[in-house]
């Protein structure tokens, strides 16, 4: 298992309903708001879910309607390590983004034309 701490940043009118959702959301340990004057408001969130996916369920959380932003906090994958400290990876997902690359032309790094 894998956990991890983050804080989803909403507005303070979203925090009562997103607190509450997430409550009832499958591998979420704790939930709780961050406290007044935080530099990032809006929730601190304790999840826990498989190696394999728990960087779905950080998308996921990310993708919530009423959800600004996601940041990681704390991530431990230690109980998925094996003897010598290794884990497997995930399979590479491209990230295309047009723009990147080499500036000027929107191609990729190591696109050619």
């Amino acid at each position: 298992m894998a956990i991890a701490g983050i804080i989803l940043s909403a507005s303070a009118a979203a925090c009562a309903g997103l607190e509450k959702e997430l409550r009832g959301r499958d591998g979420i340990l704790d939930v709780k708001r961050t406290p007044d004057g935080a530099d990032i408001g809006g929730l601190v969130v304790v999840v826990e879910q498989p190696s394999d996916k728990i960087q779905k369920e950080l998308m996921a959380l990310r993708e919530l309607p009423e959800v600004d932003d996601l940041h990681l906090a704390f991530a431990d994958y230690e109980d998925d390590l094996d003897a010598q400290g290794h884990m497997g990876c995930p399979a590479h997902e491209s990230r295309c983004h047009a723009g990147a690359g080499d500036g000027e032309s929107g191609e990729q790094a190591g696109e050619t034309k």
